[in-house]
């Protein structure tokens, strides 16, 4: 059965990144560890649409200078929206974990989200890889840039 964090009362960011984390759990049991970082893209997508997530690939987040005048973009590697709300996504396949240079590009998008109030970053190459097939995850929320 599954769970709805929903009837505890949880905030619609806290259900709608539960989920996503649901959808990551299920893709690293059937797929293991042991992939390149395109191949979890590719199959993530399309198990989070399969899931009813509307998933945006490589969005671009556009930097204006004073004069609305487009300096740069970024691209995370998705936005998943669900029932109005949107999270930005970071996948990776990274043996050493999630680390301080994969927070850091981070919350550089995050930094020029227009809405978007967190990201979460997903490691599907598990630094424990052996104990355990759970997806390693971080949650970067906007208030804590």
């Amino acid at each position: 059965m599954k769970k709805n964090i929903k009837e505890e009362k949880y905030s619609p960011l806290t259900q709608l990144r539960y989920d996503i984390i649901e959808v990551a759990k299920k893709l690293q049991n059937k797929m293991g560890t042991t992939h390149r970082e395109q191949r979890y893209h590719e199959l993530f997508v399309e198990n989070l649409k399969i899931a009813g997530f509307c998933v945006e690939y490589k969005p671009k987040l556009i930097v204006k200078d004073d004069n609305e005048k487009k300096v740069f973009h970024y691209e995370p590697d998705l936005r998943v929206r669900r029932k109005g709300l949107s999270i930005l996504m970071e996948l990776k396949a990274d043996d050493a974990g999630i680390g301080k240079p994969h927070q850091k590009q981070a919350k550089s998008y995050l930094s020029v989200a227009p809405k978007e109030p967190a990201i979460l970053i997903v490691n599907f190459a598990r630094k424990d890889k052996e104990k355990s097939f759970l997806p390693e995850f971080k949650l970067i929320h906007k208030k804590d840039l």
